[in-house]
């Protein structure tokens, strides 16, 4: 495991191709210019004005509790700027963003990408979204919510609690995510949910695994990516085949669903 910073972390895979991108910090979204609801849009660094596909790196935490602890909001943490970075230099226009209430403003940035999606060079009809950890719930809500949505990576996710349970509520409570409230899942676009078989998190592969256990006889379009050893967020702390193995799979993931 790296013994550095969680802020500091970096992807496990770094190439060349991905510091060959164009970056735009800080543009805003929503109804006003709030500073603290703003985007950074990373791009390939070649192209000939098509719309690209778009992954939106999806937040559920608010940034101001995060940024009092940690020194700064989350599109700012290095592994997203990686994953960002990453999926760009495959020639997929990836986004990360600040928020204040995350299903609000997570709603609020995908609206102003489906108003906005040619001045973006982002094709709306494209959109998939990259999500881990807390951060899942909004993003399994969002599925739901925004039906064009093409697809959607969860990497070592809490999802939603089923009947009878409560781990993900548990969970939310101690770290501070949002899980929105919403209906029995309807979304057919496929799920990519990527398992870190020694998570210690309170209560995470339990419900994830009781989740996939429920998708089967329901023939929702759930791919499963298990790394049977490894711990949380090991795409940042765990720089071994495996991991890398598990990072390629989910921007193939993402290249096979959004642009083939």
């Amino acid at each position: 495991m790296i013994d550095v910073p969680l802020t500091q972390r970096r992807l496990v895979v770094q190439t060349s191709a991905m510091s060959a991108i164009t970056i735009e910090y800080d543009r805003p979204y929503g109804r006003t210019a709030n500073p603290d609801c703003c985007f950074d849009i990373y791009r390939p660094s070649t192209g000939n004005g098509e719309l690209l596909p778009g992954v939106v790196f999806v937040s559920g935490y608010p940034d101001a509790p995060g940024e009092a602890l940690f020194g700064c909001k989350l599109k700012q943490w290095r592994c997203y700027c990686d994953w960002a970075r990453l999926l760009a230099s495959h020639g997929l226009v990836a986004l990360t963003y600040s928020n204040q209430q995350p299903w609000r403003d997570a709603c609020g940035l995908l609206d102003h990408i489906s108003n906005n999606a040619a001045a973006l060079g982002i094709d709306p009809n494209r959109i998939g979204l990259w999500a881990c950890s807390g951060n899942g719930p909004v993003a399994w809500a969002l599925m739901d919510r925004f039906n064009q949505l093409r697809c959607a990576a969860l990497c070592y996710p809490y999802i939603s609690d089923l009947p009878g349970h409560d781990e993900v509520a548990r969970a939310a409570t101690q770290f501070g995510f949002e899980v929105p409230r919403t209906e029995p899942w309807q979304s057919q676009s496929p799920l990519l949910l990527c398992r870190a078989g020694e998570d210690a998190m309170p209560g995470l592969n339990a419900s994830l695994d009781r989740f996939i256990t429920l998708a089967r006889p329901n023939h929702w379009p759930v791919e499963l990516l298990d790394v049977p050893n490894a711990d949380h967020a090991f795409d940042t702390a765990q720089p071994d085949a495996a991991a890398c193995t598990a990072v390629a799979a989910i921007a193939e993931f993402f290249l096979k669903n959004l642009c083939r």
